[in-house]
């Protein structure tokens, strides 16, 4: 029990020191794609210590830790997904196109309707940033999925094994943890927590299910690129509400995680 509480503890620490570090990183003035570097970092760091934290615990714990893979078994069958409506039985590496995909489409369109409210997007300019938003999304997914997949589903190991925690349980911490965050992420506001917590669901399912990591860090990779994209191609840097282009110079704004925001457009 208690690698499990320490996981609970740390990952709610994160839920809310990431923000606060995003804001850090806005006030020092520097460019977008410089405030992520900086961001991600610093981040990395603290996913280190996290998973650490979880490791230790876990060692003092009678018997053996459920031990998280990198890939796992893609080929399990799914089960519990019927929120989604996804029936038991489909394979996740079937999935990882199939609802992966979908999930991604409904992102894009969710973000694009939410920045085009600020002014559009200049479309030559995401193209630009594109090979920043790839390098950027690959090391957040990674630092995410280690705090909000890996530490808990690691941390919750001998109670899943023994059947005195189920995996909907631990998907639900996961989602509450991601999601709430993401108030003011990208997408912003009610939608988009709801959106991060559905996700943070489906993510922690599939590492407890498949035994490894892949599958989420997969999807979050892409979705992240889509973000960065869009998010950088207007100006975007970490830890900044989302506001209208005229208002975003000189106003202070809500701390928020940078990977889906909450973002300042610049002008």
């Amino acid at each position: 029990m208690s690698s499990f509480v320490v996981a609970v503890l740390a990952v709610a620490a994160s839920a809310v020191l990431l923000p606060v570090l995003g804001a850090r990183v806005r006030r020092a003035g520097i460019s977008a794609v410089a405030g992520h570097v900086r961001y991600q970092a610093a981040a990395v760091a603290w996913a280190a210590l996290v998973v650490g934290a979880v490791h230790l615990a876990g060692a003092v714990d009678e018997g053996r830790r459920r031990g998280i893979g990198v890939v796992g078994d893609l080929d399990v069958p799914a089960r519990g997904l019927s929120l989604i409506g996804v029936g038991d039985g489909e394979r996740w590496r079937t999935l990882l196109l199939g609802l992966g995909g979908s999930i991604t489409v409904v992102t894009a369109v969710v973000i694009a309707v939410q920045l085009r409210r600020q002014g559009g997007i200049p479309a030559r300019r995401v193209l630009v940033v594109l090979p920043a938003a790839v390098g950027l999304a690959v090391v957040n997914a990674a630092v995410e999925e280690a705090i909000f997949r890996y530490a808990l589903v690691e941390g919750a190991g001998l109670l899943l094994v023994r059947g005195t925690l189920s995996e909907t349980a631990v998907a639900l911490v996961s989602a509450v943890l991601f999601g709430l965050p993401h108030l003011r992420g990208l997408p912003s506001g009610a939608i988009g927590a709801v959106m991060a917590g559905v996700l943070g669901w489906l993510l922690c399912l599939s590492v407890i299910q498949t035994g490894g990591m892949l599958w989420a860090w997969s999807l979050h990779a892409v979705l992240d690129v889509v973000i960065f994209s869009l998010a950088l191609a207007v100006g975007a840097s970490p830890g900044a509400a989302s506001e209208r282009p005229d208002d975003a110079a000189g106003s202070a704004a809500e701390p928020g995680l940078p990977d889906a925001g909450p973002y300042r457009t610049a002008r």
